[in-house]
């Protein structure tokens, strides 16, 4: 039964689209060249993100329904419980990578400055002995 009705609804679908792709061909041809209207109507997919971005403007300009608050909020909640764990993932990875850096770079300092003391002659005075200015 249900594979009936998925094949119904396929057909459906799939004349729908094509008979709406045969309205605007039938509408392209009959408006006269170099028309906006044509412009679009020969370019589906601008016509389609000009749609889409209608549709989200009108989706943020027309209020909620109660049912449509009480069907999105768990999934609204769910993904910023996700999104924050994630950004909390992150910034976690970010912290040890910028203390692994900072880590690798003094010490690479050290190296360095204990190698060009040595070359210039110049006695240097371990770092746990030196006086540290705040």
């Amino acid at each position: 039964m249900t594979d009936k009705w998925d094949d119904t609804v396929r057909h459906g679908l799939s004349n729908g689209a094509t008979a709406v792709g045969n309205t605007l061909d039938r509408a392209a041809k009959q408006l006269p060249d170099g028309d906006t209207v044509r412009a679009t109507l020969k370019n589906p997919i601008a016509l389609s993100v000009g749609l889409l971005a209608g549709g989200v403007i009108l989706g943020l300009v027309v209020p909620l329904t109660d049912f449509e608050r009480r069907r999105l909020k768990p999934i609204g909640d769910d993904l910023a419980r996700r999104a924050s764990e994630a950004r909390t993932e992150i910034a976690d990875q970010g912290k040890s990578v910028v203390a692994e850096t900072v880590a690798a770079a003094q010490d690479s300092f050290q190296k360095h400055r204990h190698e060009l003391a040595e070359s210039l002659g110049v006695a240097t005075a371990p770092e746990s002995t030196r006086a540290t200015t705040a």
